[in-house]
Order: structure tokens, then C-alpha cells, then sequence
């Protein structure tokens, strides 16, 4: 019997210190099904990478594991969602922890349900953590993170009026989801119809 020759080692590909120290890959994958541990992989790159512009070229001098939030917050498949800019604002403030930008990309995944959408919605735009949604809530998320002209404003805050039954001052989960459905179902608001789907 011939013995098998074990393999020589292959060399593998050097590991960028600060994506490993984001976490294990398929632990990470484990908490959240929605993504591959390749997927993972690719995002913990991405996100070294923007700690990596924050800290300068010398990786030895990286001691954080956060990437700043007005770093992640420009890029370009950031800017493309206003909403994903607010998400990481409320959630982390002036840096943001991998594991929470992994959360937020799941909210606005097509894999998440519907409801756990709502969910996270709602609490986007209840600004001031009152546990409704003011018309003063809505007007700062429009304007500040989702650039909305102030007609398009107006009439988001005067349709939100009538709902308001449970509270004088907002609305509660489900009527907010009221609203949002009517508005994004509207035809009279043209070319703002799909802005308004967006929020």
C-alpha cells in the first residue's frame, strides 16, 4: 500500500487585520441568514475599508473596530437611501460598529418581511422616541435625510392629520402604516409618487 503524501501548505491570501477583528464570517452570517459568508466577507472588506480612509494608510496605528458615521454615510450605495443614513445616525451616532451597519443593510434587504420593515420604519421616523410620529417627525426625516421639496412635505404632514385618532400629537404604529400605505397609493402626486414610496 502506497502511503498518501500529505500537501504542501498552500499559501494563503494575506488577511486585512482590521476586517478580522470585525467578527467571524459564518457567525456573523449565523445572526443574520439573509446574507452568505462570503457576503459577509465582501462587507467586512468594505468596511475596513472606510475605517482604513478614517485612520490613514498605517494599519498598525488602527485600535477601533467602528467606522465613522459621516464616512459611511457618503458612499455612493449609502446616498442612494436617505433612509439608511438616518438608520445609522439613530443607531450609532458619530461611529458605527459593524455589527450594526449589518443591521441596517438588513432592514432594507428583500429578504426581510414586510413587517419587520414596518417595523423598523416606524421607528426611524419617530425622531424623538415619543412612540408616535409627529407631523414634526416626518417634516425633520423628509427634509433632512430624504431631501424633500416642501410641497411634497406639506402634503405628507396634512395627510398625516386625519389619521391621528389614538394620539393628538402622532401617530401610533399602525395608523403611521395607514398613511404610508394611502400616500404611496396616491396618483394625484405625479412624479413625487415614487419619492414618496421611499419613505
Amino acid at each position: 500500500m502506497f502511503k498518501r503524501k500529505k500537501s504542501a501548505p498552500v499559501a494563503g491570501v494575506a488577511v486585512d487585520p482590521v476586517a478580522a477583528a470585525l467578527g467571524d464570517p459564518k457567525a456573523v452570517a449565523t445572526k443574520f441568514p439573509q446574507y452568505t459568508v462570503k457576503d459577509i466577507k465582501a462587507m467586512q472588506a468594505q468596511f475596513a475599508t472606510w475605517i482604513d480612509q478614517a485612520n490613514g494608510s498605517n494599519k498598525s496605528n488602527v485600535t477601533t473596530t467602528e467606522a465613522p458615521s459621516d464616512v459611511v454615510v457618503k458612499q455612493p450605495e449609502v446616498v442612494l437611501c436617505g433612509l439608511f443614513a438616518l438608520a445609522i445616525y439613530a443607531r450609532s451616532g458619530n461611529t458605527v460598529p459593524f455589527h450594526e451597519y449589518v443591521e441596517v443593510l438588513t432592514l432594507f434587504h428583500p429578504k426581510t418581511s414586510f413587517l419587520d420593515k414596518q417595523k423598523a420604519m416606524f421607528q426611524l421616523y419617530d425622531v424623538d422616541r415619543d412612540g408616535v410620529v409627529s407631523p414634526d417627525d416626518a417634516h425633520h426625516v423628509l427634509t433632512r435625510y430624504l431631501d424633500f421639496n416642501v410641497d411634497v412635505v406639506e402634503t405628507i404632514a396634512t395627510s398625516m392629520r386625519p389619521f391621528m385618532k389614538t394620539s393628538a400629537v402622532g401617530l401610533t404604529p399602525v395608523e403611521f402604516n395607514q398613511v404610508h400605505d394611502q400616500l404611496t397609493s396616491r396618483m394625484g402626486l405625479g412624479a413625487n409618487k415614487q419619492a414618496i414610496g421611499r419613505w
